[in-house]
């Protein structure tokens, strides 16, 4: 299964927005695989590229596991 062009562009207008946020800022990322038993986990990191690396690196997964990264967002009440 292969990335297509689109996702790897909206991963790089992601990563963009997220570094023009604030370079040094630290964000909360959670990391899905593709195989069902391995659970997702959560890391900080600066944008999603470092989550991947981070995520697969603590799994020992290659990068082609990875099934999605979300930034994972405070819940509001009500």
């Amino acid at each position: 299964m292969s990335i297509g062009t689109p996702h790897r562009a909206a991963i790089a207008a992601f990563n963009k927005a997220a570094e023009s946020i604030a370079m040094s800022e630290i964000l909360p990322f959670r990391v899905h695989f593709h195989d069902p038993l391995v659970e997702p986990i959560d890391v900080r990191a600066r944008n999603s590229s470092e989550a991947r690396q981070l995520a697969t690196t603590r799994r020992s997964l290659p990068d082609g596991a990875v099934r999605k990264i979300k930034v994972i967002r405070e819940k509001a009440d009500g």
